[in-house]
């Protein structure tokens, strides 16, 4: 399995790139938070910007950070914790 790439940019986003661990084919997803911090939102060219919940899927507790600057560690975290999760399954 090819590692992830999770980089935050210059506008703040942040940017997943890796193999989804299930399905094994190349994702890509952009995360955002407001300027003055909230919810976590995954970038959908189609709009509506769905939040973000734990270990990064569409259901659950949602995601919030207190500003922009950390959302590359929580983005890190939750994938951490996806992996995780679907290593001991």
């Amino acid at each position: 399995m090819a590692r992830a790439s999770i980089r935050q940019d210059a506008d703040g986003y942040v940017v997943l790139v890796a193999t989804d661990p299930v399905m094994g084919e190349r994702i890509s997803a952009v995360y955002f938070a407001p300027r003055s911090g909230g919810y976590v939102r995954e970038y959908a060219p189609e709009g509506g910007h769905p939040q973000v919940c734990e270990m990064l899927r569409s259901t659950g507790a949602a995601l919030a950070v207190r500003s922009p600057a950390d959302l590359l560690g929580v983005i890190r975290r939750e994938w951490r914790r996806l992996m995780r999760a679907v290593r001991e399954d």
